[in-house]
């Protein structure tokens, strides 16, 4: 099975004036509102799909027209921070089941109580779609098939102690993530599900620009079809390195224990990567890249 996809750059812009605004990281330009950043921008791109459904007997070519809005405020008081950001995606497609709109919003606030310790919250909404051929409708897509759609909810509760230059610092946190399947009930039946996290990060300065990380996580899912129920213990080892370099990010790299409350399937376990990179040889340039591996919370990837 063969896919190729073709991404032409259409327009980028921010929708103020440079002559009133500073650049941001990812963001361009923002526009000053009293003591606030706003940071208003859009892009624009024609995306060709040579396998739309990712079916090696329909290859099926589709040419896509799609609008990426995005909305971020940003307001900072004293010790207290308050960002809200949107982004929207919406793609219109010559082939009608590969037409979509997809939304999310964030909202994060974070307070610096002392030197010692930091507190934030964040929480996320998100109505958005699979992609055809993916997870649920994976070898069975054509086009009378519905992407199938979800709403998300993901709300994350964190603390830090020691001082942000201490030699080590403790971060401790509760993640809860909710999915609810909106759409194709035939194939989303059960598959609701409700996710605690509590985890605790360990971090050792080892330069001034770079940290080593250990990190323990345990999730509890709960589905609406009580028999897809686990529980996943993650540990995971790496580096921090600091944005005052140009490259930036986390490397971790460790081992995810799934075990499942039916016993009529086998516990797992299995390497887990998450790296999230940023190298930016120059202030106009930045490259990115992103790699996660786990386990799946859909039953059909598990």
């Amino acid at each position: 099975m063969q896919k190729t996809i073709i991404k032409l750059f259409v327009f980028s812009a921010c929708l103020t004036g440079a002559a009133e605004s500073f650049a941001q990281d990812d963001f361009g330009f923002s526009k000053k509102l009293g003591d606030s950043d706003f940071y208003p921008a859009v892009r624009l791109e024609y995306v060709s799909d040579s396998n739309i459904f990712l079916d090696s007997d329909n290859e099926t070519e589709s040419a896509n027209f799609r609008v990426t809005p995005q909305l971020l405020f940003n307001a900072q008081n004293g010790q207290i921070s308050i960002e809200a950001e949107y982004k929207g995606e919406y793609n219109n497609s010559d082939v009608s089941a590969g037409s979509y709109a997809d939304h999310s919003l964030r909202f994060e606030t974070t307070a610096e109580l002392s030197k010692r310790f930091r507190t934030g919250a964040s929480l996320a909404l998100l109505s958005e779609h699979q992609d055809l051929g993916t997870r649920l409708t994976r070898g069975i897509a054509d086009e009378n098939t519905d992407a199938v759609e979800f709403n998300q909810t993901g709300f994350n509760v964190f603390g830090t102690y020691g001082a942000a230059q201490a030699r080590g610092n403790i971060s401790f946190g509760l993640t809860l993530d909710a999915l609810n399947f909106t759409n194709q009930a035939a194939l989303t039946d059960g598959q609701n599900y409700l996710s605690v996290e509590p985890y605790g990060v360990f971090s050792l300065r080892v330069s001034p620009d770079l940290r080593a990380l250990a990190e323990l996580r345990l999730a509890s899912t709960s589905y609406d079809n009580r028999l897809l129920d686990r529980s996943e213990a993650t540990v995971l080892f790496g580096v921090d390195i600091s944005t005052t370099r140009k490259l930036s990010g986390q490397i971790k790299v460790g081992g995810t224990l799934t075990e499942y409350d039916n016993d009529s399937l086998r516990d797992t376990s299995q390497l887990t990567i998450r790296t999230g990179l940023n190298y930016k040889p120059v202030e106009y340039s930045a490259f990115s890249l992103a790699l996660s591996r786990g386990t799946d919370r859909l039953s059909d990837n598990a």
